[in-house]
């Protein structure tokens, strides 16, 4: 009788191990299910959270986006220029597309007006020294070549040049021009004292003043009126003298 129950519980227990084992078995997957919900998306959980990132991404991006056109290009340009200056137009207008393509706000193409006045200023500066130096170069080129053609000339220059500076200096004197007088100096300044015709002008009047003691001169004061003696008595005057 005791081997009957014993062979009875062992059948009994084998029959419920399977039945548990299924159980288990069952469960099993929902356990590994709940593990995985940390490690992967779900609809309730990762996919939410992620799209709830997405979102604050595209929110993000939009705000460096206006930030970035907040801080980029204007649609135009308004600039000022610095005090005393005017800006010109047609410039500004051949700056504009440099200035979008760098990619400048108003506040920043702002900022390089002064700067590039100043630069312009200094450009302005060098040129007009340049060519003013050019100038300069110019003028002493031709007095130099005045002068050359002077001395070379057959009637005043070679052996008669000693000469010429002689009989211009006395034209000048007896004109009223002594030596330092205003008109001696701008012959200087002007360059026209070595102009070929000017030196032949001046010799011949020197010419002239030498050869003849009545040529007027410019330095004689204004003449003595005549007494009455003089004027009613010429003859007599004279005899007396």
């Amino acid at each position: 009788m005791v081997d009957e129950t014993t062979d009875t519980v062992t059948e009994t227990t084998e029959a419920v191990t399977p039945a548990d084992a299924a159980v288990d078995t069952a469960a099993a997957p929902d356990a590994g299910g709940s593990e995985g919900a940390g490690d992967e998306s779900t609809i309730l959980g990762g996919d939410a959270e992620g799209a709830e990132g997405e979102a604050s991404g595209e929110e993000a991006d939009k705000g460096g986006d206006q930030a970035a056109a907040a801080d980029g290009p204007p649609e135009a340009y308004e600039l000022t220029a610095p005090e005393g200056m005017t800006l010109d137009e047609e410039t500004l207008a051949e700056a504009d597309p440099v200035f979008r393509e760098l990619g400048l706000s108003n506040e920043a193409a702002q900022k390089l007006v002064p700067i590039a006045a100043k630069f312009g200023e200094r450009i302005a500066a060098n040129a007009a020294q340049s060519a003013n130096q050019v100038i300069l170069n110019e003028v002493i080129a031709q007095r130099k070549e005045w002068a050359e053609t002077a001395k070379s000339d057959p009637e005043m220059g070679g052996a008669k040049w000693d000469e010429t500076i002689e009989l211009s200096a006395k034209a000048l004197d007896a004109l009223g021009y002594p030596k330092g007088s205003p008109f001696r100096s701008f012959l200087t300044d002007s360059g026209l004292g070595n102009h070929p015709e000017m030196i032949r002008a001046m010799r011949k009047i020197g010419g002239m003043v030498s050869e003849d003691g009545d040529f007027p001169r410019g330095d004689m004061g204004a003449p003595v009126p005549k007494s009455r003696e003089e004027i009613l008595y010429p003859n007599d005057v004279k005899a007396s003298a």
